[in-house]
């Protein structure tokens, strides 16, 4: 048997219906996993089932079509995922928010 380990998964095709089955997951054991799939997709990818199995393995997840820019930032054993939306977004976005009398 092949051992395979990752601390950080890039989900397979989107995180369509047919990607990480149960077995994968486990067998990778991922802390973290990352959707990259586009804002408002026709196709609603990731979709819940997939998203459910990760969850259900305790893995954290991070969606490009949710949180923007994934960022994941390694050092030593420590990992620290950044999310665009909630840590990165420029500060001309934060302000914009403001409102002004």
């Amino acid at each position: 048997m092949i051992t395979l380990h990752s601390d950080v998964l890039i989900a397979a095709h989107h995180g369509s219906k047919s990607s990480s089955s149960i077995d994968f997951i486990k067998q990778v054991a991922p802390k973290a996993v990352v959707f990259s799939a586009g804002f408002l997709n026709r196709w609603n990818m990731p979709t819940e089932p997939v998203k459910q199995r990760f969850i259900n393995n305790k893995v954290m997840i991070h969606s490009t079509n949710d949180h923007g820019m994934i960022r994941v930032n390694m050092s030593g054993k420590k990992l620290n995922i950044l999310q665009y939306r909630r840590d990165l977004s420029p500060y001309w976005f934060i302000n914009s928010k403001r409102k002004f009398n």
